[in-house]
């Protein structure tokens, strides 16, 4: 699952939301990393930079971690195989450091915050899209039912879900695997339903 939207929309704390609701799907734990894309008082981090915590993370210590991050991602892979986990990587700036991360095992899930359009995991992967806009002046004066932050709408392409944490829930109950995409939907700012 893709969460998309300009910044202050509420993507990372949708996100978070969703792995604590998330949190008996994934016994075996939450692992969130934060790759600051769009934060200007930090350098932009990579998957070759993320890859060491994650195994850190994961009980591997850093004098036994592989030195390439293509062997650093493999055994992470490998490692995460028989495992339920719920991956967020937050702020992410490009399709590669996705798929540099995403667990392959069936019972692992990824949630994906972005600024940026990342259209070849939703077209050549299968992701799932959540795009989080402002609402236009007069809306946004309830809250919405779906749980949706007061002041924010939500749009999903190839979601099943009706916004807010439960699209973002619904994407990642159904695993590592993306999905097919299914029409895109809006989600009404005063029901929370397409």
């Amino acid at each position: 699952m893709v969460v998309r939207g300009s910044g202050g929309l509420g993507k990372s704390a949708l996100a978070v939301r969703a792995g604590h609701r998330l949190a008996e799907r994934f016994p075996d734990g939450r692992l969130r990393v934060a790759f600051r894309a769009f934060d200007h008082s930090a350098r932009t981090r990579t998957a070759g930079d993320v890859v060491p915590g994650l195994l850190s993370s994961l009980g591997v210590p850093a004098d036994e971690q592989p030195s390439g991050v293509d062997d650093r991602s493999a055994l992470l892979r490998s490692l995460l195989a028989e495992r339920r986990v719920l991956i967020v990587l937050d702020d992410v700036p490009d399709a590669d450091s996705v798929r540099a991360l995403r667990p392959a095992s069936p019972g692992s899930a990824t949630l994906v915050t972005t600024r940026r359009v990342l259209s070849g995991l939703v077209a050549l992967d299968g992701a799932r899209e959540l795009v989080l806009e402002p609402f236009e002046e007069g809306e946004g004066l309830e809250p919405a039912a779906s749980g949706a932050r007061p002041g924010r709408r939500c749009r999903g392409r190839g979601g099943r879900g009706r916004g807010g944490g439960g699209a973002a829930g619904g994407a990642c109950a159904a695993g590592g695997r993306w999905p097919c995409a299914s029409p895109p939907h809006r989600c009404s700012p005063r029901t929370g339903r397409p």
